[in-house]
């Protein structure tokens, strides 16, 4: 490995997460927050915080789904590693963010508050989906997908970790008519 590549720690910046493995061919898919839209390219390196090490993985493969989401190839060197890269945050270095950051970001763990029917549940998932990212939120009995669209978002509470939405009317009744079959 290249000797330049090893990170100054001081100058890392976490740019996203390794959301999971797809396929059988080593790929990834990883968040990339909103202040660094489609910022990594084929070829470059990432850091990935494992166990509390920056490791440095060679991106082969890179495509983007959207500006906030990609999928690569990292050179692992062993399937080992396949196994500790999904969930780990990764950081670029030396490369400075185009806004401020936002809160769009993750949020797991907010619980879900609708101006009509008041704390539906808690973020445990985000999808990322070509057109707009998704909340799985889980129910009492159940999970339900919201849409992260800014029209339903009215505040997030980073203190109190809540979100306040104000979600379209039977968005929680589309699972019902598949109860009464």
């Amino acid at each position: 490995m290249n000797p330049n590549v090893l990170p100054d720690t001081e100058r890392l910046a976490q740019a996203g997460t390794i959301s999971k493995k797809i396929g059988f061919k080593g790929q990834f898919l990883a968040e990339l927050f909103d202040e660094y839209p489609s910022a990594v390219r084929s070829g470059d390196w990432i850091f990935v915080c494992v166990q509390q090490c920056y490791i440095p993985f060679r991106l082969n493969e890179v495509q983007y789904r959207n500006p906030h989401a990609f999928t690569f190839v990292p050179e692992l060197g062993c399937k080992h590693w396949e196994d500790l890269l999904p969930g780990a945050e990764w950081f670029l270095s030396g490369v400075k963010p185009v806004s401020k950051k936002s809160e769009k970001k993750l949020l797991l763990g907010y619980e879900v508050h609708d101006l009509s029917a008041g704390c539906i549940g808690t973020v445990t998932d985000v999808l990322e989906y070509p057109m707009h990212l998704l909340r799985q939120v889980n129910l009492p009995h159940t999970e339900t997908l919201i849409p992260w669209v800014d029209a339903f978002i009215l505040e997030v509470d980073k203190k109190k970790k809540i979100i306040r939405c104000d979600l379209p009317e039977g968005l929680f009744r589309m699972n019902d008519a598949d109860e009464g079959r």
